[in-house]
């Protein structure tokens, strides 16, 4: 849970200055590039953000739900998602536990 309270707490600048580095080494194929945020292991980390959706920041929902938009819909792997940790989370806010 270390690495919830890290995101939770980063500055949206410093990810800003992450994000636009990041973009700057995007190679031709955006896409490729993204694919790498597909791995099951950081869409396990994705679930344990999604833990605590009603205390986030904004901005950490806002970029967990734009990722998981760009991997289901926009990479075509929308088996990506189902991480058993999410899945969970996702079940619990739909039904309302």
């Amino acid at each position: 849970m270390i690495k919830t309270k890290l995101a939770k707490d980063a500055n949206p600048t410093c990810i800003s200055s992450n994000l636009n580095a990041f973009l700057r080494h995007v190679g031709n194929d955006p896409l490729a590039d993204i694919f790498q945020f597909a791995s099951a292991d950081i869409m396990r980390h994705y679930g344990y953000l999604l833990d605590t959706f009603r205390t986030n920041p904004e901005h950490v929902n806002d970029a967990l739900f734009t990722m998981m938009h760009h991997i289901s819909g926009d990479l075509n792997r929308p088996e990506a998602l189902y991480v058993p940790h999410i899945l969970k989370v996702s079940c619990i806010r739909i039904i309302g536990y």
